[in-house]
């Protein structure tokens, strides 16, 4: 084990942050965002955990940069646990490590090493501990599908959330508001957050055997300090935004026994039992517990590693036991278990995917939207006609013209835009899936566009009725696809849900609304 960086800070470090690598961070752009944050920086502390022995180059030339300049440090602590290329990587090991070395009272545990946070993030974890330490404390994560962002390239917080975004509803993830199955919709391994002394007192990260890999992650912790008698809790207004890299889902990495929805198996038998001490004890962390040494203790790295981890975890002798992870599929990896005698491990091994807030968009839904989407995509060729190259090409450069390259634009243009609608119709179905999982019968539509069209289609066959529209502008018309058209004034009078059917521009209708007297909590948004 060698530190490139071993900064002890000030009495004054309130959070630990620890950021885990195995040299596959391609970008530390995190390292960014957690240097702009709205606290001093002296109260709070960053560990980068390296699994191997080459450092980030990247990181090496932030380090001699600040150094050079006599600027603070990207990091506190830089640490290479140097194990052997030949060696799985386990999460947990280093979890426990940045535990051994953190010097705040509280720990982000666990914090996605390549996600972005705003500013707030630092000062939500402590507020959020002053007013109740007895918790455990989770933030989900945005996450965006869209590959324009790679490789990273900076993209602002309202670009994450929009086009390509697969879990953004009503102004927040998905997960946050998901009741039917938010075991799997929220993001248990982007954020956990809890007391140093309370991780310490469980036994810190579990070192079986089958959290090696993939699957694994701070759910264990959260499930076992729950089974202490801490609460759960989720941050309201706080998370992580993650944007689309190759091999983000762990595609073909060493994965551990999980239920076919990425959680581990051997994580859900202690949640449902009582069990608060992990099946391997770190003997670091057991130290810690014991009161035989304290942070910082040079014995406590001496005892992290177990000789015989080494040897189990050579991959060579992983072949011929390991099943590739695969993202999306119901699968079992490494062992079926279906002979094992522990029942709390074979009831829950065979998963089936629960779409979000409970409700699937089958066919009939699809068969309802299919009179509505050639007039969508007209709208938006006529659009791109008048204001794309088409039109300019045609008159500035008459000997660049030719069907070919026209009709080849054409195409691309065409994928583009049904890759888009294909965005905004799952996100119009979210939000009304999201109605009905909340109880709600009527609601008002708030547009008179596409958006709105959408949504008056897709709630034929839901148990929604819409009472009325109210255009965005001014319309003569006493009927808006097919529903009963109504004036701003009547809806500032109205108690029923309003949703507002727009993609952009959110905000202005948003304190259009508020300013007519609608309470915010009355109002549903598709982003």
């Amino acid at each position: 084990m060698r530190f490139l960086v071993n900064e002890q800070p000030g009495n004054e470090v309130e959070v630990s942050i620890i950021l885990t690598d195995w040299s596959c961070r391609e970008s530390l752009h995190i390292l960014d965002f957690l240097a702009d944050q709205s606290i001093d920086r002296c109260r709070y502390e960053l560990i980068w955990i390296e699994y191997g022995s080459k450092p980030s180059e990247e990181l090496c030339k932030r380090i001699d940069a600040a150094r050079s300049k006599h600027q603070a440090l990207p990091v506190n602590i830089y640490v290479l646990m140097e194990m052997p290329v030949e060696i799985c990587y386990h999460k947990h090991l280093m979890m426990n490590l940045g535990i051994c070395l953190a010097n705040g009272g509280i720990i982000c545990s666990w914090c996605d090493s390549d996600a972005m946070v705003r500013p707030t993030f630092v000062k939500s974890i402590l507020e959020t501990f002053k007013r109740n330490q007895n918790i455990v404390l989770h933030m989900d994560e945005v996450r965006n599908n869209n590959q324009s962002f790679y490789p990273f390239n900076y993209p602002t917080f309202n670009d994450v959330t929009g086009f390509g975004c697969i879990n953004w509803v009503n102004g927040m993830p998905a997960g946050i508001l998901d009741m039917k199955d938010p075991l799997h919709s929220r993001n248990y391994g982007a954020c956990m957050v809890a007391l140093r002394e309370d991780l310490i007192a469980i036994g810190g990260a579990d070192m079986h055997f089958d959290y090696l890999g993939h699957m694994c992650g701070p759910h264990e912790m959260t499930w076992r300090l729950v089974n202490t008698g801490k609460r759960e809790v989720w941050h309201d207004h706080e998370w992580l935004y993650h944007v689309w890299h190759p091999g983000q889902g762990g595609d073909q990495n060493f994965a551990g026994p999980h239920d076919g929805l990425h959680i581990s198996l051997l994580s859900l038998q202690c949640r449902n039992t009582d069990q608060t001490m992990p099946f391997v004890e770190n003997p670091a962390i057991a130290l810690l517990r014991n009161k035989l040494a304290s942070a910082g203790d040079p014995k406590l790295l001496d005892a992290l590693i177990d000789p015989n981890w080494l040897k189990d975890w050579q991959y060579k002798r992983l072949r011929g036991t390991e099943r590739h992870y695969a993202q999306g599929k119901r699968k079992i990896t490494l062992t079926e278990r279906d002979n094992s005698d522990d029942d709390s491990t074979t009831n829950v091994q065979h998963q089936t995917p629960s779409p979000l807030f409970g409700r699937k968009f089958n066919k009939r839904h699809l068969l309802v939207l299919l009179p509505i989407v050639p007039g969508i995509v007209w709208r938006q060729l006529k659009v791109k006609y008048k204001t794309h190259t088409w039109a300019l090409t045609r008159y500035l450069h008459p000997e660049r013209r030719g069907w070919l390259r026209e009709i080849g634009s054409l195409k691309r243009f065409l994928k583009r835009i049904l890759a888009f609608d294909k965005h905004w119709f799952r996100a119009c179905w979210f939000i009304l899936a999201y109605a009905v999982q909340s109880k709600i019968q009527n609601i008002i539509i708030y547009g008179d566009g596409d958006a709105a069209r959408i949504l008056c289609n897709m709630s034929k066959n839901l148990p929604i009725t819409i009472r009325g529209i109210c255009p965005l502008l001014p319309n003569v018309n006493t009927r808006l696809f097919g529903h009963k058209v109504i004036s701003e004034g009547q809806l500032a009078k109205t108690d029923e849900t309003i949703i507002v059917a727009a993609f952009v521009n959110i905000p202005t209708y948003l304190t259009k609304l508020e300013t007519l007297g609608i309470n915010r909590k009355q109002i549903l948004t598709i982003r």
